[in-house]
């Protein structure tokens, strides 16, 4: 192998020498292109004034970063609070009794996001209207018999 190379030094010395050269000319290219975006960057700022202008960045760049965690912090905030609202709204009008004229009976289901809440239901008469509510948790009432029309309430708020 050694053989090789010193048989065919006049060959070998001018590859590498022109590929060092490449190199080297490769590498002043790019120092000058390194040069000119600092000179873009630093462009009528004084030397002394640099390492101010370093410090006032990373200043900002701090805050900023104190000021985009508070933001997240209350993103949660907002987003826990919006989850407990009431998103969906479900309204179903009928009537109660065959003897009466109108759909003047309602029920209207209140729920959040995970179908937690209420329906209320007001059952009108000639005598007077009354009014029922029941709580629903995961779109069902647990402790209380619904009704279809609550049902049907609870179905249209779903929906939304």
């Amino acid at each position: 192998m050694n053989n090789i190379i010193l048989n065919n030094i006049s060959i070998v010395l001018p590859v590498g020498v022109a590929i060092f050269v490449l190199a080297v000319i490769f590498l002043e290219f790019q120092i000058l292109r390194m040069n000119r975006r600092i000179n873009r960057i630093f462009k009528g700022v004084e030397k002394e004034n640099i390492e101010k202008l370093l410090r006032n960045q990373l200043d900002m760049s701090e805050k900023m970063k104190r000021d985009i965690e508070k933001l997240f912090q209350d993103a949660e905030a907002v987003r826990g609070i919006a989850t407990k609202s009431i998103h969906k709204v479900g309204v179903v009008r009928f009537n109660p009794f065959r003897d009466t004229g109108g759909d003047q009976s309602f029920v209207i289901a209140f729920m959040d996001a995970d179908d937690n809440g209420l329906v209320v239901s007001s059952l009108h008469s000639r005598e007077g209207a009354r009014v029922y509510m029941k709580p629903i948790e995961g779109g069902v009432s647990e402790k209380y018999k619904l009704t279809k029309e609550e049902e049907e309430a609870i179905s249209r708020a779903k929906k939304l």
